[in-house]
Parts: C-alpha cells; structure tokens; sequence
C-alpha cells in the first residue's frame, strides 16, 4: 500500500475536493484520480461516493482517513528516528509570505552549502494559509506575520522583524500629512492579505474613505503603479528596505498610532526539523 497514497487521501478529505487536493500537493488532478483509483483497488472498495459532481468520501473512506492518519504518524516516526543522527539531511520544506521570500536565497545557498545532505524546498502563500498549512504538518515551519490571536496552542512563533507600515506616494509631492496624501487616487493591498486586513482596519479606525482605483496582491506592482504617478498605497517595510524606499518616494508613517507588523517563524513546537528552523531563524535575523 502506497504511503504516498493515504497522504494523497488524507489531502483531499482536509481540502475538500481532488483539483484542491492537486493544487495543494502539486500534482494534476489526473495524477490525484490515478493514486486513488489504484488505492481503492487494492483495499477492494470505492472510498469517495462519485453520485455528487464532486467526489465526497463515503463510510469506507471515512475509516480509512481515521486510519491513514496513525499510518502516516508512524511512518514519519519511523523516518524522523532513522535521521536522528544527522539533523540536517532530508527535505525542509518552509512556507513564505512574499515579503518574506526575499530574505531566503542567501540562507538557503549558505545552508546547503554547509549542508549538502539537505534540501529546502519553498512554498509561497498568504499568512493565515501557511499558518494552516504548518498547524497540520503539511509544512515544516513558516515565515509569517504574527498571527498572536489564532495562534494554535501546538505552535510557536519567533519573531525577527518588524515592518513599518508606510503610506507611499510619488517623490515630487510636496505633502506631510496622512489624511492628505489618502485623498489622493488609491491603490489598495488585496483585502485577503494579511496586511490588506490591517491597513482596512485601520483605515475604518481613522474614518478614511480612499478613493481605490485598483487592488493589488503585492508589494512590486503596488510601487510601480505609485511610481508612474497613479496613486498612493499603504505597505509595510522591511526595515532594511526603508532607506532605500526613500530614495525614490514619499515616505510616511501610517496610522494613529503608527503601525508596525511583526514578522516571525512559525513551527509547531514539537517540529522534528526544529534544529533546522532555528538556524533558518538565526540566519534572517543575522540578514535583517
């Protein structure tokens, strides 16, 4: 029986349907349908009811998730305990947000070069998705905003920096004020990022109604739109990133109090791969 199989099933059972499924283990949904179909083969019983337009798990496919799950511990158990003795071989797999994944090529070249047993392999994502994607194991650990108030019991979460939020705007505008410069057309961060939840927030807070005229889902389109002279936007900065921001536009510091976000690493507090983590960590921190 395929191991590789039962974690297939136990994707789809979390995520709902074989294209989720596909898109979240980076597979086809024909790759998905293939595993499952030779799985269901050898137990000798369907586990998905295919009635519905979208397959759902029947009552053998419910056993065998409950099942699949001791399995599958057991077998990273057993993988976690023959790898004991080196702590830096194997796949490392870390989750990003896009800001974050800007601090990683020089780690990760410095960590395989000390490490030629490892591999690290990055998955980029949105805050709150790879906050998810660790509390499940699907990934080792991740580089998020601080997510204090959801923070799962089982995780942890270090910080290495905190990003300023500022309002961008072109360099020839002469303007110091935050509520002038938000009367100005607006390019807003995507509502479903975790900093275009905050920025919203806090815009709601001061009773600033901006004019959008676009939504953007990060932060190099937003400043190019800024720097052809098509509006404002408010994002957060990595501190080293400041200085050089400056040079080419109008910097000023958001909200009422001004508003910072706190970045860290986030990993469950058992993580088997806790040693490499820590020296991804110490790494950023050293780089910031």
């Amino acid at each position: 029986m395929s191991i590789k199989a039962l974690n297939t099933l136990t994707v789809i059972a979390k995520c709902g349907s074989f294209a989720s499924a596909a898109k979240a283990l980076h597979l086809s949904q024909a790759a998905i349908s293939i595993q499952i179909k030779n799985l269901e083969q050898e137990l000798g019983c369907s586990l998905f009811d295919r009635s519905a337009r979208s397959p759902v798990l029947n009552n053998n496919g419910h056993k065998i998730i409950a099942r699949a799950k001791i399995i599958l511990d057991l077998y990273q158990a057993l993988s976690d305990d023959l790898n004991q003795r080196n702590d830096f071989a194997g796949v490392f797999t870390i989750g990003a947000i896009r800001s974050a994944q800007q601090l990683l090529p020089s780690v990760i070249q410095q960590l395989i070069s000390e490490h030629p047993k490892l591999q690290i392999k990055v998955i980029a994502g949105m805050t709150f998705a790879l906050a998810q994607k660790v509390e499940s194991g699907e990934i080792d650990a991740a580089l998020i905003a601080d997510i204090s108030e959801r923070q799962a019991a089982h995780c942890q979460w270090d910080s290495y920096d905190s990003e300023p939020y500022f309002i961008v705007a072109p360099k020839h505008l002469n303007i110091d004020n935050q509520i002038e410069l938000l009367k100005l057309p607006f390019i807003r961060f995507d509502k479903g990022t975790y900093a275009g939840s905050v920025i919203d927030a806090q815009l709601l807070r001061q009773g600033i109604a901006v004019s959008e005229v676009m939504q953007l889902d990060s932060l190099e389109p937003a400043l190019d739109m800024v720097s052809h002279n098509l509006g404002v936007t408010v994002i957060p900065c990595r501190s080293n990133q400041i200085a050089d921001l400056q040079q080419k536009f109008l910097l000023l510091p958001f909200g009422d109090p001004p508003l910072n976000r706190q970045m860290g690493l986030y990993q469950k507090i058992n993580n088997p791969r806790k040693k490499i983590a820590a020296l991804v960590l110490e790494r950023i921190r050293s780089d910031t």
